[in-house]
């Protein structure tokens, strides 16, 4: 009775088995990720390449310098599913995979999917085993150099910026006291004296040694007996700005400026004394060469407006002549180069043609042919046109 019930269950056991599907070994990390190849330069050093699967493990392949001398291979454990291949460098001994940091500037190109996971290159440089990308900025430090050069060319408003660039920078002392010292000068130019007493003060009391500071203690004194109109100033109190323009539509016709009689004084030796202080305190300066130049068109003179205006210089009396003759003989002997030396030989030439001396009207204008220098300039070409006909 047993015996054929063992039996039946013997031939159930078999049908069972044959139909069982057949277990295949579980295939390595080499068979499910293809190894990607990496082949070193002698300055790329030791690039790593990580693939992960999440099934079976890691598979790590380094390639190293081809300096390096040894080599190792480990096979792939059976319990962790790994396969290692390590190649060395002579000078590092070993390798080992390695995240790049964003601080220490090795570079890392990551990608991942579900099946392949993490992938890493890190090149490294076999000197300083590490790569740094360094963003150098060309923009230029403000200075006071630059805001001469804008002044220059007539750059004024850009050049103030310049300035106050140099006095927020880390320049040294001498390069801010030059640029409160411009400051204070542009400001003057401006009529804006609020502005040029405060650069002023302060380039005294933060730079008290410096050259520019014991100029602007002199200036200083000279700010409070400047003419002509003042720019507007800032108020910087919101109730005082209101009671000021309240007060100013009631004083719209008030002068803005100080007006003085000038009756029976010499206005030409007035203007000359001050222009000789120029060229005597600031010699070979363009703000001499500028004293020179109006000196000059004072003395040649010029006549007030007006039915009974009064004449000045050599429009009133020939007797300042000799005098602009020796204002240009300085003139051009510290300003040689200077645009407008011939046209003031030119303007000498005609002063005498005026009083019909004809000598020395045709001394000058030889001299201005003779200085043309090859240049064929329009002044030479003048200076042959009164030749033609001198005397009349």
């Amino acid at each position: 009775m047993l015996r054929p019930l063992v039996a039946l269950l013997i031939v159930i056991v078999l049908l069972v088995a044959c139909q069982s599907p057949v277990l295949e070994p579980t295939p390595s990390v080499v068979d499910a990720v293809p190894l990607i190849d990496e082949v070193a330069t002698p300055d790329a050093g030791i690039s790593v390449v990580e693939a992960a699967s999440p099934n079976t493990g890691t598979s790590t392949v380094e390639a190293a310098s081809p300096d390096a001398g040894s080599s190792g291979v480990e096979a792939p454990s059976p319990n962790t599913g790994t396969s290692t291949v390590e190649a060395a460098s002579p000078d590092a001994g070993s390798s080992g995979v390695e995240a790049p940091s964003p601080n220490t500037g090795t570079s890392g190109i990551e990608s991942g999917s579900p099946d392949v996971g993490q992938t890493i290159v890190e090149p490294t440089s076999p000197d300083a085993g590490q790569s740094i990308v360094e963003a150098t900025s060309l923009e230029s430090k403000p200075s006071v150099l630059k805001a001469k050069m804008l002044i220059d060319h007539g750059l004024s408003d850009d050049a103030q910026r310049e300035l106050i660039e140099v006095l927020f920078s880390d320049a040294e002392a001498a390069e801010k006291a030059s640029a409160l010292d411009l400051l204070a000068t542009i400001a003057v130019g401006q009529n804006n004296f609020k502005a040029a007493l405060n650069s002023w003060t302060r380039l005294i009391d933060e730079y008290p040694t410096s050259a520019e500071a014991i100029k602007a203690k002199k200036q200083l004194p000279l700010l409070a007996s400047t003419i002509g109109e003042a720019a507007d100033e800032i108020v910087d109190d919101a109730t005082a700005l209101i009671y000021l323009r309240s007060a100013n539509f009631w004083s719209k016709g008030r002068d803005r400026k100080f007006t003085w009689d000038t009756s029976w004084i010499p206005s030409v030796e007035a203007a000359i004394h001050w222009y000789d202080r120029v060229i005597a305190e600031m010699p070979g300066s363009s703000s001499a060469r500028l004293a020179y130049e109006q000196k000059m068109r004072t003395i040649l003179g010029w006549k007030d407006s007006g039915k009974y205006g009064e004449s000045h210089g050599i429009e009133k009396d020939i007797k300042y002549l000799p005098e602009l003759v020796a204002t240009f003989r300085a003139y051009e002997a510290e300003f040689p180069n200077a645009t407008r030396v011939q046209g003031f030989r030119f303007l000498i030439a005609q002063s005498y043609w005026g009083q019909k001396d004809w000598a020395e009207t045709r001394k000058w204008l030889n001299e201005i042919i003779a200085k043309d220098g090859g240049a064929n300039s329009f002044y030479k070409d003048l200076a042959e046109r009164r030749l033609i006909k001198v005397e009349y």
